[in-house]
């Protein structure tokens, strides 16, 4: 057997091999330490200046070594992602050292008066090495527009404002919610119109007596609608869909006279009754049908028969 150093050699080349041995076992612990991943934002290529509303595009440089890496939307902070392309989105390399890579971010325009804000994360796939940035896009600029008013010429007149009451069950607002809703305090909102639901059944009435009549005591004008008149006078005989027949409109009038006067009765006046709640839509809970022609008779020929409001 030929030997590259033959043992009787060994008294003479032995401390040179081990030295080369040493050596190369050095070699490739620094090539393990130096192959580290690192990964950062470049802080030069970073700005706090906003982006422009009008879209473009803006450059970030990567600076890493040893690693993949991987840019995406972390957050929008605030309005919308605005960020619409990321090249290159991945890129890095868990064999090479040093380098900085160039990312273009392309961003869309913003159309709305608000500022976008996002948040954008630079992450290694190899190791747990995160980083972020928040760009932030201009809001677009709106220019004013002159209003002006001429107090002598008048047209449509405002009622007020307001909102509706429970309109199924019985939980109506108490004493306290009507003095937030309609009270004009300091906290509260300060509506005028309160609506309410005219049930077709006449023993739910008296229900909405107290509520009215704390809403009264803010000023509060009671407009009462109907979902549907009774069953009986409908069609289908059911507070679903269906139409009010021509036979019955005389009896709906009383019907929604009767109310007026219970509650007037009761120390609860309604100002205005309407005699149906979104006539023409078609839904799976109490409703009812009517053209523009039926609603036009029933008020020509039965409206004066509701007295009151």
């Amino acid at each position: 057997m030929k030997y590259l150093f033959k043992p009787t050699n060994l008294r003479r080349w032995g401390p040179y091999v081990l030295t080369f041995f040493m050596m190369l076992s050095c070699v490739e612990d620094t090539d393990k330490v130096d192959k580290v991943g690192l990964l950062a934002w470049d802080v030069v290529t970073l700005s706090e200046e906003e982006l422009p509303a009008n879209g473009g595009s803006v450059t970030l440089n990567v600076d890493w070594a040893y690693t993949q890496w991987n840019i995406r939307v972390e957050e929008v902070l605030e309005g919308e992602d605005f960020i619409d392309q990321i090249t290159p989105r991945t890129a890095g390399n868990s064999s090479i050292g040093a380098t900085s890579t160039a990312v273009n971010i392309r961003f869309k325009d913003n159309p709305q008066p608000i500022q976008n804000v996002v948040r954008l994360e630079l992450r290694s796939l190899d190791e747990d090495i995160r980083h972020s940035v928040v760009l932030t896009q201009a809001a677009k600029e709106i220019d004013p527009v002159m209003v002006q008013l001429d107090p002598n010429t008048r047209f449509q007149t405002i009622s007020g404002f307001g909102g509706g009451n429970m309109m199924w069950g019985f939980d109506y607002l108490n004493a306290e919610e009507i003095r937030l809703a309609f009270g004009t305090g300091p906290g509260e909102l300060g509506l005028s119109i309160y609506r309410v639901r005219l049930s077709p059944v006449r023993e739910d009435w008296s229900a909405l007596v107290e509520t009215v009549k704390e809403a009264r005591k803010y000023g509060a004008k009671i407009i009462a609608s109907p979902w549907s008149p009774p069953a009986a006078f409908k069609n289908n005989n059911e507070l679903i869909g269906g139409h009010l027949l021509e036979a019955h409109y005389a009896d709906y009038a009383e019907y929604l006279n009767d109310f007026v006067q219970f509650m007037a009765g009761e120390g609860a006046p309604v100002d205005v009754v309407s005699i149906q709640n979104e006539p023409d839509i078609q839904v799976s809970y109490e409703s009812c049908d009517w053209t523009a022609d039926q609603v036009y008779d029933f008020i020509k020929n039965h409206g004066d028969a509701i007295q009151g409001a």
